[in-house]
């Protein structure tokens, strides 16, 4: 395995970035143009109420879902356990957020220099469906992926 200097390693990351991430149309670009146009596509054609359901698996001590979030007008309604069906606790609740906080995700994971992001979005309404971060790829138990596994319009 080669080693990098941070600053190397940051360039071989934004080459390797838009060699890995994807659109939903599996096109290869780099993460800050798919996240544009995804955000722009989701802008378009966002519902003014839906629902999803969240997976997130990460070494973080969260619940690893799924759960469902309720959105109505760009707010959170609720945001409940399937595996329990009870409401999810308040101290978690941003965990699991709207399609704008997935953005906001992922927007963070590019501006924070994260070493990999893969992205796949929805190729009718642009939302993200799969987003895999690894901050550090030289660090254990930093990796997130949160996968969107339905989506409905209310």
């Amino acid at each position: 395995m080669t080693h990098y200097s941070a600053p190397a390693r940051r360039i071989a990351a934004v080459v390797a970035l838009g060699l890995l991430s994807l659109t939903g149309c599996g096109d290869a670009v780099a993460p800050e143009v798919a996240l544009d146009r995804a955000r722009q596509q989701w802008r378009n054609t966002a519902p003014d109420a839906y629902r999803l359901t969240i997976q997130r698996t990460c070494f973080c001590g969260l619940v690893q879902g799924p759960v469902e979030v309720i959105v109505r007008d760009r707010v959170v309604q609720s945001r409940r356990d399937l595996a329990t069906g009870l409401p999810l606790d308040a101290r978690i609740a941003d965990a699991y957020p709207t399609v704008d906080g997935l953005f906001e995700l992922i927007d963070d994971a590019i501006t924070r220099g994260a070493d990999q992001v893969e992205l796949t979005f929805d190729p009718m309404r642009g939302y993200p469906r799969r987003i895999s971060l690894d901050y550090r790829t030289d660090v254990a138990d930093d990796e997130l992926i949160v996968t969107v596994e339905t989506f409905g319009q209310l």
